[in-house]
């Protein structure tokens, strides 16, 4: 993520491109990570091997069009030890003593700043005459979801009614082909002053797994 990214992963991978290939234990040593509401710094791990191959060649290899990028040993990937708490401010610090593999360290500390996505919530919406309303029976009623749900899952919510009958969501497609959406929807109409029950399927979680 860039500088000041509002909406950043619990365990988000940071790629840093140095002017030098760094020393990894003066990494350890002086970066680290802070988050508001927790008391104590948060240590860096290097990713290493195929993940960091991985992120580098989904990421910056990608953006900037480089060939065979995770070769570039001055491309450093960076991850939390522990997991952020949804919705915090963090900040990366890259302090100083952080030393290239040639010796040279760095003299000055640098904060990068950033906040974490909140956590996963299910929120439903639908059209009323007036707040605290019932919702109008000839228009839809939605689903969002604050972060993706893989399609598969989010197929198998239903609106049950005291009937006991159940509709199927209509699930958008604004990328196809992508297995993941942000919302659902029941197509109307409804019929009048009846209710109902939105049921989320067993194990509904977010692209991150987040319950």
């Amino acid at each position: 993520p860039y500088d000041g990214d509002t909406h950043i992963d619990e365990n988000q991978a940071f790629l840093l491109l140095l002017d030098a290939e760094p020393d990894e234990k003066s990494v350890l040593a002086h970066a680290y990570f802070s988050a508001a509401g927790v008391k104590e710094a948060i240590g860096a791990r290097i990713v290493k091997g195929k993940d960091r191959e991985t992120l580098i060649e989904a990421g910056y290899a990608k953006m900037w069009r480089k060939e065979n990028a995770a070769a570039d040993r001055r491309i450093l990937v960076l991850q939390p030890a522990q997991a952020f708490p949804p919705g915090a401010k963090v900040a990366l610090w890259w302090g100083a003593g952080v030393r290239t593999a040639g010796g040279v360290a760095s003299e000055e500390s640098r904060k990068l700043s950033f906040k974490v996505r909140p956590a996963f919530t299910v929120l439903f919406r639908c059209d009323r005459e007036k707040k605290g309303g019932d919702c109008l029976p000839v228009l839809p009623m939605r689903l969002e979801f604050s972060a993706p749900v893989n399609r598969s899952l989010a197929s198998k919510i239903v609106l049950r009614g005291a009937d006991g009958k159940s509709r199927a969501p209509v699930l958008p497609d604004d990328i196809p082909g992508d297995p993941y959406v942000s919302g659902a929807v029941f197509d109307g109409p409804f019929p009048e002053n009846a209710r109902f029950r939105v049921e989320l399927p067993p194990g509904l979680v977010d692209d991150a797994g987040r319950a």
